[in-house]
Parts: C-alpha cells; structure tokens; sequence
C-alpha cells in the first residue's frame, strides 16, 4: 500500500509539473505577460484551487440544526415579500449540465485547455465559474421582461408590485450573492437598481469548485458587466469557510430582510440549490410545494412572502406556500 501512494505520488508529481511548464507557456505567450508575472499568477491560482478541492473534500454545508416546522409560527410581527432571481447559465452549467455524452468530453476538454490561458492571468473558468454566453442572453432577456412588463392577463398582483420595484419605479433593497454569475446576472437584467449590496451568505452551497468566490472580503466586484450598478461592499465577507452551514446563513438572510430592510420588497439575486433549501428550509413541513423539489430556472424570478414570528417560543421564519408566485419563468425539473 505505501509503494502504491509513492508511485502515486510520483506520477502525480510529474503531472503536476507537466501540468505547470504547459500553463506557463500557453499562458504567457496568450496573455503577451511576461513569464515572471504568470507564474506568479499561476501560484496565486494554484492557492485557490488547493482551497476550493480541499473544501470540496472537507466541506459539510449541509449540516447543522434544522429549523423547526414552520407551521407553528406564533405572533407574526414582520412579512417581507422576498424576490428570488436566479442567475444566467454559466461556464460550468454548460460544460457538465447537458448531458452525459461525447459532447461532455469535448466540453471539458475545451474548457481545460481555456484554463490554462486563465490559470496564469489569476482568473478561472470553473472557479467562481462566470456567466457563459447564453447565460449573458437569458439575463438580457430578463432585462427586456422587466422592462416591457407584459404582465399575462389575470396575473397576481403582486407580480406587477415586483415589476415596479424591479424597473425601479418603487422602492426596494438588492442583495446579490457574491459569486460572478449572479453579479453580472444583477448587472445586464436589473440596471435601474439604483444600489446592489453584495450580500455573501447568498454564496452557493454545493461541495463543487464553481460555487468558490474569488472576490475578496470588503471587496467591490470587477466582473464584465458590474461597472454598470452600484454596490455595497460592506457585507461582503468573502468566500465561505470551510466550517460554513448553509443553514446559518439562510437564517441570517432571513433575519437581515425581515429586521434590517425597511423596503416591503427584498430581491435575492443567487443561486438554485440555495433557493430549493431555503424553500424546503422555511416551508411549512406539510407543504408539497414543487419549490421543495425543483429548481428556479436560468433567470427565473419567484416571489413570496416571508413572515417573521415565534416558533416555539424563539424567532422564527415561515414562508406562506399560497404567496409563492413566478413572475418570470419559474421553476423546471429537478
């Protein structure tokens, strides 16, 4: 067994080293850098890869206390009508979400092979995996929704209420999550909002490389398109740590919307499997609401309201299944 992990360890050195001369060279030479600076590049990126494989090995985000049911929520003080909007299909969701064939080996090898390019400039394309070209599409035709705001005959209310506040024609608070898709998700689909907070318990849970941040703590993002909205870096708190519960930071959402917002509407611009937890998190336990089972769609947009009361005697969160309404796209298959 110690023979095997030394040859292992050999070969994995060779590849390593195979892997870092080939980077080098491909890197500097796309980039017109010079060779000093991508390599210093190529470490910086080497640390945050080592970090985000390690906490794909380490990580538990799915632990910790649950809440209880929902169902018993008392003395109802606050409801907030919170506007979940998902993010544009990424880099990543194209490589390995449509399907499992020959096409998946073509995808990541021609992925791979962009990583090298990327590896020495410091950027990735599968950490903190930004939006794909189709995913700048569906964001865009979010965009020109929310601007026509052609509202289906017989639609709710309360969707023509999160039109107004999405076009920016009433008041709101934006809280996006730190990761590139859904900053620059924020940036082509909602540019009337007058100020987006960067809001990093909205972070992704998954164990995978792509829901890794690159945006440094107290940071002001600098993606494609963020340049066109204004933004509050203040809590920013950087990427997850390894110890970081899903949970505990769905409840500090909550809380934050519910306490600290002055706003009747509160937009969430994250993620999909953040969304179905939370859902399946604050939903009564009896629900059968399909949004315990399925994801927002790319750019899809749900509203509901959430109410803050006592559970058992301590604070506590129920989102009303009847609130639950897409205002655009809402939700497809597991």
């Amino acid at each position: 067994m110690f023979g095997l992990l030394l040859t292992a360890l050999r070969y994995g050195s060779m590849l390593f080293s195979v892997w870092v001369g080939v980077a080098l060279a491909y890197g500097s030479a796309l980039l017109k850098i010079p060779i000093q600076q991508a390599l210093l590049n190529l470490v910086s990126y080497s640390f945050s890869l080592f970090l985000a494989i390690f906490h794909m090995i380490a990580s538990n985000e799915k632990a910790g206390k649950k809440p209880p049911n929902s169902a018993g929520i008392k003395d109802v003080t606050k409801i907030k009508k919170i506007v979940f909007v998902r993010h544009g299909e990424s880099v990543w969701n194209d490589i390995f979400n449509k399907g499992k064939d020959v096409g998946l080996l073509v995808r990541l090898i021609r992925g791979l092979v962009n990583e090298l390019g990327f590896a020495c400039s410091n950027d990735s394309l599968f950490l903190d995996t930004p939006l794909s070209p189709s995913g700048e599409s569906q964001a865009e035709k979010l965009a020109q929704f929310i601007r026509d705001g052609k509202v289906a005959s017989g639609a709710p209310e309360t969707v023509e209420t999160v039109l107004k506040a999405l076009r920016g024609e009433s008041p709101a608070t934006f809280l996006c999550s730190n990761l590139r898709r859904a900053i620059d998700t924020a940036a082509i689909a909602l540019p009337k909002a007058t100020k987006v907070t960067v809001f990093s318990d909205l972070q992704e849970m998954s164990r995978n490389v792509d829901t890794q941040s690159l945006l440094p703590q107290s940071s002001v993002p600098s993606t494609k398109f963020s340049k066109s909205l204004k933004w509050d870096q203040r809590m920013n708190k950087g990427n997850k740590s390894f110890s970081s519960k899903g949970i505990s930071r769905m409840t500090r959402f909550a809380h934050f919307a519910t306490n600290n917002v002055q706003d009747e509407v509160v937009v969430a611009i994250g993620h999909s499997i953040w969304f179905k937890t939370f859902f399946k998190h604050f939903l009564p336990h009896d629900s059968q609401h399909e949004a315990k089972l399925r994801k927002i769609e790319n750019c899809g947009v749900v509203v509901f309201n959430l109410e803050y009361g006592k559970i058992a005697g301590a604070p506590g969160f129920r989102i009303d299944p009847k609130s639950i309404e897409p205002v655009y796209l809402g939700f497809h298959g597991k």
